[in-house]
């Protein structure tokens, strides 16, 4: 998964240094599904009012992964692509993307007052605009799922991540990287749903 001169490894091992001791991806995940888990029901009981900053994005991120990573919470440094496909945002851009990323949301008033097509279609392209930064060395999908919940929650609406499968998620975020937000819309019009 990472390059040798990736310094986020554990020397002389392909696994991310973390704060439990494993050696090993599939001991890391394990430890890391599980730890991450309780953080998320904890982060899911007692919600944060969604503020628009990028800043409140990192502080979930370490809010989830803290027990797991020493660099919960911080911005990548550097630069990274996953599964064959395209660069995420190069480290030396990432002012300038957040900087956008927060633009485009506060203009969409946090994609709050939007009747349900309109959200499908804003929440797609802010989607695109958070995933495509991939600020995290590791834990975006989590990061990003539990906050477009709480945005979603706010609006007036729900995203049942479990009707999405991780393939078609990797999929329509690849397009959109390239371009084609198509896919994020037809995933997101086809789940998303009135709040309870």
């Amino acid at each position: 998964m990472g390059a040798p001169h990736d310094s986020y490894l554990v020397e002389g091992a392909d696994v991310l240094r973390n704060k439990v001791g494993a050696t090993t991806w599939s001991d890391l995940e394990c430890r890391e599904n599980d730890l991450v888990f309780l953080r998320m029901n904890e982060l899911m009981e007692n919600p944060p009012k969604i503020d628009g900053t990028f800043r409140q994005v990192q502080e979930m991120h370490k809010a989830l992964f803290q027990d797991v990573y020493e660099w919960a919470g911080e911005l990548r440094t550097v630069d990274m692509s996953k599964g064959g496909g395209p660069l995420f945002q190069p480290v030396v851009t990432f002012r300038t993307a957040i900087r956008y990323y927060e633009e485009v949301f506060r203009e969409d008033h946090r994609l709050r007052g939007m009747d349900r097509d309109r959200f499908v279609a804003r929440l797609a392209v802010n989607f695109d605009n958070l995933n495509v930064i991939h600020p995290f060395r590791e834990g975006n999908g989590r990061t990003q799922r539990a906050y477009w919940s709480i945005v979603a929650h706010e609006a007036g609406w729900e995203i049942p991540w479990s009707r999405i499968s991780k393939e078609e998620n990797i999929q329509a975020s690849k397009n959109a990287v390239l371009g084609d937000q198509s896919g994020l819309c037809r995933m997101f019009d086809r789940v998303v749903r009135p709040r309870d």
